[in-house]
């Protein structure tokens, strides 16, 4: 394959006053022409949530080091950065690190100042860190480290989006990709609005809107009644088609981890490796693992692969399902199930 003259994407990230998304306060950009980085730029943002004292978290400001005086002297407007990201991306796809997040924000501070969120293009370089790299754990500054970054300054938005373009550009050098659908192949979506709806539909919809589990599930799938949470962007399928396939065997799909979760599903893995440690993980990840070690409740972690063949499961004559389930010889009716991390399995206990 040859080198990646034709990659070009644009590196994102953000940085928020406060846990709010849509609290935008910093954007960082780094764009990639022919496999190389051509151009930098970083604002400041007036967040759509406010400006005040009392809108900025002191935990965010001692992460970033940005205070309200910095963007009231010197930030722009949402529709002003919205705009600027635009002329310097030049159409290309936006990339991030835990894409989630950033995309999360990017069409939060949208909505918050009544702005549709425009159809763009989103990767992760986390999700081809973890298929392509073998770390320790797939944090920023790790991954960072590994491509030849040793310093930088974490949780600055140019920084962070520089550190995500070396990133892509490795992978892409390492497996020789030549262009952005080498990297991340083009997703095919369950219909045409599903990508649009990625942030206004499934994320701001409360939890009784969500998908209801349907009356003809089948009661031995492996999904049938868990309280299932996704974490991350499946490859072939929009979050709400996620809940919805979720809800049609039987499932109850939930937006954020709770007591009652009782499967995980992280798309950035095809499966669950024997290493795997939730803490190095996402927010969802890292809360599902602080209540199985604290709280003693039995999570199960399963990857995209697991989730796919877990929709996919048919009863065959007299069989019971794989799955995250563990069906007792003696009550081969009644699932429990187990809190491990891994994926479904064909063994029934």
């Amino acid at each position: 394959m040859n080198p990646p003259t034709a990659l070009e994407f644009t590196a994102i990230d953000f940085e928020t006053a406060n846990r709010d998304n849509a609290s935008v306060c910093q954007v960082g950009v780094v764009r990639v022409e022919s496999g190389m980085v051509v151009a930098r730029d970083s604002w400041l943002v007036i967040p759509p949530t406010g400006v005040e004292s009392d809108d900025f978290d002191p935990g965010n400001i001692r992460i970033h080091g940005i205070f309200p005086s910095d963007v009231r002297k010197k930030g722009i407007t949402w529709q002003q950065s919205l705009d600027r990201l635009q002329t310097f991306s030049r159409g290309t796809a936006l990339v991030a690190h835990n894409v989630s997040s950033d995309r999360g924000a990017f069409e939060a501070a949208c909505l918050a100042s009544g702005i549709a969120p425009p159809a763009l293009r989103w990767e992760d370089t986390l999700v081809i860190a973890r298929r392509h790299l073998q770390l320790e754990n797939y944090k920023l500054p790790t991954v960072a480290a590994h491509v030849g970054i040793r310093k930088f300054k974490h949780h600055d938005a140019a920084a962070d989006a520089e550190a995500c373009a070396q990133i892509a550009i490795h992978v892409a050098n390492e497996i020789g990709a030549s262009d952005i659908d080498d990297l991340w192949p083009v997703r095919k979506r369950s219909s045409s609005t599903a990508q649009h709806l990625y942030y206004d539909r499934a994320s701001t919809a409360k939890s009784s809107e969500l998908p209801q589990p349907s009356a003809d599930a089948d009661e031995r799938h492996p999904l049938y009644g868990q309280m299932v949470v996704l974490t991350g962007d499946l490859d072939d399928m929009a979050r709400w088609d996620a809940f919805e396939a979720i809800a049609a065997v039987g499932g109850i799909p939930q937006k954020g981890v709770t007591l009652k979760t009782t499967v995980l599903i992280v798309a950035g893995y095809d499966r669950i490796p024997a290493n795997y440690n939730p803490s190095l993980g996402t927010g969802k990840e890292r809360k599902a693992g602080e209540y199985i070690e604290r709280r003693g409740r039995e999570i199960t972690f399963i990857g995209a692969s697991d989730f796919r063949e877990a929709l996919a499961w048919a009863p065959a004559e007299d069989s019971y399902p794989p799955a995250v389930l563990d069906l007792e010889d003696d009550n081969p009716g009644q699932p429990e199930v187990e809190p491990v991390y891994g994926p479904f399995t064909n063994e029934h206990g």
